[in-house]
């Protein structure tokens, strides 16, 4: 039952919800642009040619058009500057966000610090697995594997409470699926 829940949740959030919010965006470029549309429709006569097929067209070129220039945009450094400033500043204060960003991959104006990286979290007695989600002047955001990767929370804990780990990320996930977030032997190995 928990995997096909989890199949379901990653099937809305990684394809549909995109899919809902692209549609969605698109139909209301499509009513910015339509006025612009209709101009150069009585410019040419389209509709005389190709009846209202033309128009589609028209309005499918404009689009790609605007898609084009937007792509050109976010790949200059400016844009990227900027990009970067709004997540530094205001989305990587949401501890979800970099989970987010961090399953999904999404690289746009990600800065090498902000990162999802594996960590240690508590003292030298006994220490829990976890991501480091981000980073503040004395504090970091984490999210700690408690149930292994399908489950664990985020917190929000002292820096000094947190030792990273110069461990691949891949080969973190690998190591805990492999032992599991409990065994001495994975923590010994890693913390080394």
């Amino acid at each position: 039952m928990k995997k096909i829940f989890s199949t379901i949740l990653s099937g809305y959030v990684g394809l549909l919800f995109p899919l809902i919010v692209v549609f969605i965006l698109l139909e209301k470029l499509h009513h910015i642009i339509q006025p612009v549309v209709l101009s150069i429709e009585k410019m040419l006569n389209i509709t005389r040619i190709l009846g209202v097929i033309g128009i589609f067209l028209i309005s499918i070129v404009i689009m790609l058009i605007i898609g084009y220039l937007a792509g050109l945009l976010l790949k200059s450094a400016f844009v990227k500057n900027k990009i970067a400033l709004l997540e530094e500043n205001v989305l990587s204060k949401i501890p979800v966000y970099n989970l987010i960003k961090s399953i999904f991959g999404t690289s746009i104006g990600v800065k090498k610090s902000d990162s999802f990286r594996p960590a240690l979290l508590g003292d030298e007695r006994s220490y829990s697995l976890c991501y480091v989600t981000n980073e503040g002047e004395s504090f970091y955001t984490v999210y700690v594997c408690e149930g292994g990767l399908n489950g664990g929370e985020i917190r929000i804990v002292r820096k000094e409470d947190v030792k990273l780990l110069n461990v691949h990320l891949s080969e973190f996930t690998r190591l805990i699926k492999q032992y599991g977030v409990n065994s001495t032997y994975l923590i010994e190995r890693i913390s080394n």
